[in-house]
């Protein structure tokens, strides 16, 4: 399912150059405000 998405990141690299790409992976982490604790796991 993530492959198009990794070739788009990809060719963007390819497009400016690696000295002016960088890719970031964030994750949501969500606060449960009942429990008072994130939840990480599913």
């Amino acid at each position: 399912e993530s492959l198009p998405f990794l070739e788009a990141c990809r060719q963007l690299k390819v497009e400016v150059g690696p000295q002016r790409a960088l890719f970031m992976h964030l994750t949501l982490v969500p606060y449960i405000a009942t429990a008072g604790e994130i939840k990480t796991k599913p």
